[in-house]
């Protein structure tokens, strides 16, 4: 599961796995529960793929 920190330089949000969360830590990045207590500690959805419609000239 990843867990999502707020960058230390750009102050965006990126996820990082679990296992690598005191690195991150130890580098001056903060876990997004520290800076937005409203942040959910959930692996954002995977975007459903997309397809392209046939025109009237494919088929």
């Amino acid at each position: 599961m990843k867990v999502p920190m707020i960058h230390a330089l750009t102050g965006s949000l990126m996820y990082v796995e679990e296992s690598k969360v005191n690195q991150y830590k130890a580098a001056g990045h903060k876990p997004a529960a520290e800076a937005h207590p409203e942040a959910k500690q959930e692996t954002p959805a995977e975007k459903p793929k997309r397809t392209r419609k046939k025109t009237a000239t494919q088929k």
